[in-house]
């Protein structure tokens, strides 16, 4: 389980995320953290708050209070089911 802080209608909240497996936990340097790349207009970007290079490798800092807002993935999922049916 992860378990991470998150604002809900402005109140600070604490979430735990189900998962199958952590590979890693990662410290990334303050000057290795750029703010996300424009990938055009078909990806959403609020969702990332930014990219951190490791190495020779990238990681994605995700924005938590975009990427586990259950109402936006309610949204989502509804609108990909629109679009299937249609």
């Amino acid at each position: 389980m992860v378990i991470f802080d998150a604002m809900r209608e402005g109140e600070r909240v604490e979430l735990g995320l189900m998962v199958d497996a952590v590979s890693e936990v990662v410290d990334i340097a303050a000057d290795a953290i750029e703010p996300p790349p424009n990938f055009g207009t078909s990806v959403r970007r609020d969702f990332i708050r930014a990219m951190g290079k490791r190495g020779d490798r990238f990681v994605i800092i995700l924005e938590p209070d975009r990427a586990f807002d259950v109402d936006e993935m309610a949204n989502l999922c509804e609108a990909s089911q629109e679009a299937l049916a249609a």
